[in-house]
C-alpha cells in the first residue's frame, strides 16, 4: 500500500492528517513519557465512537495503522492485544 501525497485537492484535508496526532502522541512515549503518561489519563469516548458509527471506526483504524506501518513506525502498530492503545490516541 502507498500513500502518495498530492496537493491538487485543497478543498478538502488529505486523509494523512488523520494519522498526525496519534503519530505525534506514539512518539512522545520516548520523548517525553512523563507527559505521555498523564496524557493516557483522558477518555477516549471511543465506545461511543464505535457505536455510532462502526463502518468509519473501522476505516479509520485500518487507514492508522497502514500508515504507520508504511512509513516505517512498527514497533507502535498495534498487534492484536494493543490496537486499544492506538484508537485511545486517536
Amino acid at each position: 500500500m502507498s500513500f502518495p501525497a498530492s496537493a491538487t485537492a485543497m478543498s478538502r484535508p488529505h486523509p494523512h492528517y488523520r494519522c498526525v496526532a496519534p503519530l505525534r502522541l506514539l512518539l512522545l512515549r520516548d520523548s517525553r513519557p512523563e507527559f505521555h503518561a498523564r496524557l493516557q489519563l483522558l477518555m477516549d469516548h471511543n465506545r461511543e465512537r464505535r457505536e455510532a458509527d462502526p463502518r468509519l471506526w473501522d476505516q479509520y483504524h485500518r487507514y492508522v495503522t497502514n500508515f504507520l506501518r508504511c512509513v516505517k513506525i512498527q514497533r507502535y502498530t498495534p498487534r492484536p492485544k494493543k490496537k486499544s492503545l492506538l484508537m485511545h490516541l486517536c
